[in-house]
């Protein structure tokens, strides 16, 4: 299995032909003053698996700060289905997250694991505006 995209984004959905958009990706976030509360993100990843890897598989975000210390986390499962020889199966999922704490300026992560193992790093720069 491969994290082939892990974004944040204003806004996410996936159209009923299965399209996935995307509205205003970015990676910083800019406050007048800290500790800050963003309103909304959504977190966006698409997988893709091979025959072989169909199935439930526990999905794990942790954001952390910095120094490496655990601010939430969040936990689900990823299903792929569908298989067909030739051509990978691909699954997204859109997490929309609200009122986002920032303790203070610096680099935080979201740090994503796909059956128990470490996928992707999102990061999400926290600047003071002037």
């Amino acid at each position: 299995m491969d994290v082939t995209l892990a974004v944040c984004c204003d806004a996410a959905n996936v159209s009923r032909e299965g399209k996935l958009n995307l509205l205003g990706i970015f990676n910083s976030i800019h406050a007048a003053e800290f500790p800050c509360t963003h309103p909304h993100l959504a977190l966006v990843l698409r997988v893709e698996a091979r025959i072989g890897e169909e199935g439930v598989h526990p999905l794990e975000i942790q954001l952390v700060d910095e120094d490496g210390q655990q601010m939430f986390d969040i936990n689900g499962q990823l299903s792929l289905q569908g298989a067909v020889p030739g051509r990978p199966m691909t699954a997204q999922t859109i997490m929309d997250i609200n009122n986002l704490q920032l303790p203070r300026p610096g680099t935080y992560a979201f740090e994503i694991f796909l059956a128990g193992h470490h996928t992707r790093s999102v990061a999400i720069h926290a600047f003071k505006s002037d």
